[in-house]
């Protein structure tokens, strides 16, 4: 003889099977809107995102794409400024509102030293300090502004480091990486 009572059985069914369907979509990513997204295919030049991205790999940009789609920490973003032709990436790492501090030669976000994918942490030499550390407001990325940053520890490269915070304005779209 068993302990369960039948009559408790297909409620308990029921309810089991409704918290699975529930946890199904719940845990679902979110789908990523390309209702506003131009699709092109670019060729990256230069080493700043190696090892993530190498010289010379063809990569998909979704211009457009954050008409429609917010901007999350961790995107390739494709981004142009006013005074030059050339299109740029670079990882987004910093969003309106993340806390920025020097540690030394070190930059802290949200109280975390930042690192690259190779888990080297980004230096900071004291003009890219004066640059970073102009515009924020009670330490704090401004609204609009975002800090972008190769895959190079130095502060050598072209990001953040050397031109400070990029505004939202100047980002075109993302990359998207064909992982075959």
């Amino acid at each position: 003889m068993g302990l369960v009572n039948a009559n408790l059985f297909p409620p308990l069914v029921f309810t089991g099977l409704l918290f699975v369907f529930l946890g199904f979509f719940a845990v679902q990513p979110k789908a990523m809107n390309l209702s506003c997204v131009e699709t092109r295919d670019f060729t990256i030049r230069g080493t700043s995102l190696d090892p993530l991205i190498k010289d010379g790999t063809m990569v998909k940009g979704l211009l457009g794409y954050y008409q429609c789609n917010p901007l999350k920490r961790g995107d390739l973003v494709i981004f142009r400024f006013k005074t030059r032709k050339e299109l740029f990436v670079k990882k987004l790492v910093g969003l309106p509102g993340d806390r920025i501090e020097f540690y030394g030669s070190y930059l802290r976000l949200n109280g975390k030293i930042l690192k690259n994918s190779e888990g080297k942490p980004y230096l900071l030499s004291e003009r890219s300090k004066r640059i970073l550390k102009a515009p924020l407001g009670g330490g704090r990325i401004p609204e609009g502004k975002f800090l972008v940053l190769s895959e190079k520890a130095f502060p050598t490269d072209f990001d953040s480091r050397q031109f400070g915070y990029l505004e939202k304005e100047h980002i075109l779209g993302k990359v998207k990486i064909d992982k075959s």
